[in-house]
């Protein structure tokens, strides 16, 4: 599950950043404006690049020249001792990965066939170069997805080609799916309505307005991923108006509540005090004032359980209410 998912934000969510300029870097607003902090890593290299990528480029033409390159980098991936947290093996593999033109990704795969490597170090690498090829050719990567009969590519791949394919044309990958939706393997994501509402919330980061009027046309399932997911994803002050203005169009009053408190659950990573006054000053009455102060509390308590405490102090009305919230934010401190 955990891969699979990290696959999918990859493809998605991975900037076209190069080689040089990898980083990484990692935040959160805490209560009273706490700093960001930023955590650089550095990819090791011996010439040019990586050892696979002086591979790839060293070869290049040659048949078989992928498959060296991919060896190269399953190589280091296993050499981990923590696989699934070596995020410096993760992103030399995709650096890699980016490189290579469709053709080679597809001799990749092919080069992957019954290889003994590492189950998990293989299917990660399966992930990357499908959301890669997905980026170039969306529709061919996602027809060898279909196809393939190994399920944990049909299911992986999925979920990862579909939303890498988003990312570059979203308007054809949904038209596609709408097409193939049957054929393909969601398995440990959930229905193809969840992976439906994936989309949706993608192509709300493009175009928040195209993306509600396709919300109209979803099933009940795939409304509250698309709208739970948008909502997540809003780290702009105007575009979490503009969110909001549409979920308050919807008819729907038990889904704009939700939306609405899963919007204040992600605003509490960036300014819990902002999330509280808007709450305050809505004009939502005080049960759903209560259960969406609760969603920013316990936001907050993630990774600041005592601005949380002070937060319900100032904010929660006394009662049961303040005092199940207040639990909950010391049990995430002590």
């Amino acid at each position: 599950m955990v891969l699979g998912a990290l696959m999918a934000v990859l493809g998605f969510f991975v900037g076209r950043k190069t080689a040089d300029d990898v980083g990484g870097g990692c935040g959160a607003g805490m209560r009273g404006g706490g700093e960001v902090s930023t955590v650089g890593s550095k990819i090791r290299r011996t010439g040019s690049g990586n050892v696979a990528l002086d591979r790839l480029k060293g070869t290049a033409g040659r048949p078989g020249s992928s498959q060296a390159a991919i060896q190269a980098v399953m190589q280091r991936m296993e050499a981990s001792p923590g696989l699934m947290m070596d995020y410096e093996g993760m992103m030399e593999a995709y650096i890699v990965i980016r490189e290579m033109s469709a053709a080679q990704i597809r001799e990749a795969l092919d080069g992957l066939d019954g290889s003994k490597a590492n189950p998990q170090v293989r299917m990660m690498v399966q992930m990357l170069l499908l959301n890669s090829w997905a980026k170039q050719e969306g529709r061919e990567a996602m027809e060898y997805v279909v196809a393939s009969s190994d399920p944990r590519v049909k299911t992986m791949g999925s979920m990862g080609g579909v939303m890498a394919w988003m990312r570059e044309d979203p308007e054809a990958a949904y038209d596609w799916f709408e097409e193939h939706r049957s054929e393909l393997g969601t398995g440990m994501f959930g229905s193809a309505d969840h992976l439906q509402g994936m989309m949706i919330a993608a192509m709300g980061q493009r175009d928040m307005a195209h993306a509600f009027e396709k919300l109209a046309d979803l099933s009940g399932d795939a409304q509250q991923t698309a709208l739970m997911t948008m909502a997540s994803q809003i780290l702009d002050p105007d575009r979490r108006v503009e969110f909001q203005k549409h979920v308050d169009a919807l008819e729907d009053k038990a889904l704009k509540l939700q939306a609405t408190q899963g919007m204040m659950s992600s605003w509490a990573w960036q300014d819990a005090d902002g999330a509280a006054e808007y709450i305050r000053n809505s004009d939502f009455d005080d049960t759903q004032k209560s259960n969406m102060m609760q969603s920013v509390v316990q936001g907050l308590s993630q990774f600041d359980p005592e601005g949380a405490v002070e937060l319900a102090m100032d904010y929660v009305e006394e009662g049961d209410q303040r005092e199940h919230v207040l639990v909950q934010a010391f049990a995430q401190w002590a």
